[in-house]
């Protein structure tokens, strides 16, 4: 089964391609987890590797904009109305 984009970096390319497309005009994805170097410094490469949260970033404006989108989607939207829930699926041991 084919990776989405190819690659990590093609999946990346889509994730700022998506972002552009909402009009998310300060937000910048550098990999798909937005791991800081200092959790996975492997995963902080140059030129990205010596700016802060590895090149990432976003504004306030930005993720309220995303927000608006997620929420339109059924599933999430029904998730963050539910108040409570009782598993059925968990055992306790």
């Amino acid at each position: 089964m084919g990776e989405v984009g190819g690659s990590e970096s093609g999946f990346v390319n889509l994730m700022n391609q998506r972002a552009a497309s909402l009009g998310l005009t300060n937000t910048a994805y550098r990999s798909p987890a937005g791991y800081d170097p200092t959790e996975k410094p492997d995963l902080c490469f140059p030129p990205y590797s010596s700016q802060t949260n590895c090149g990432h970033y976003t504004s306030a404006r930005d993720l309220a904009n995303l927000a608006q989108v997620a929420l339109q989607q059924p599933v999430l939207s029904q998730a963050v109305q539910t108040t409570s829930w009782n598993t059925t699926t968990w055992r306790n041991s």
